[in-house]
């Protein structure tokens, strides 16, 4: 019986010994309120929409990127690549399997997208198209 023990702890701390956890900095956030956030939207897909550069309102980088379902709520506000957005959002925990069977992930992400307000948008230079008529040949 003892030989048995011995097999189920030293699996047990090989198990745990493989658990990998992944944006760290979100960990220290209660999963119980709502925090704000400023980040870069970089690419916006009909259900998904990647953000970079995620950081708390105070300016403290949490992650350099980070996928968002795209709700109604997200989608009415008809966002593009490069805004610079502010919104209110809480952290949930999800786990991802890894290659390894006795590994896998701990990650943190954002969940329930409120409030959310476009700081700023990057224009389209329209500049190109005007000054290519006024471009004089050598």
């Amino acid at each position: 019986m003892k030989r048995k023990r011995k097999v189920e702890n030293s699996f047990s701390l090989i198990f745990f010994q493989k658990v990998v956890f992944m944006r760290k900095k979100l960990k220290k956030f209660s999963k119980n309120r709502q925090y704000s956030f400023t980040a870069t939207v970089s690419i916006v897909y009909p259900r998904h929409i990647l953000i970079h550069n995620v950081r708390s309102v105070e300016g403290e980088f949490l992650s350099d990127h980070m996928w968002l379902a795209a709700s109604t709520r997200i989608r009415s506000k008809n966002l593009k690549e490069g805004d610079r957005i502010r919104f209110a959002a809480h952290i949930h925990t999800y786990y991802k399997n890894s290659n390894d069977q006795l590994m896998y992930q701990i990650d943190y992400g954002l969940s329930q997208i409120r409030n959310i307000k476009i700081i700023s948008r990057k224009e389209k230079n329209h500049a190109e198209n005007k000054s290519g008529s006024n471009k004089s040949t050598e």
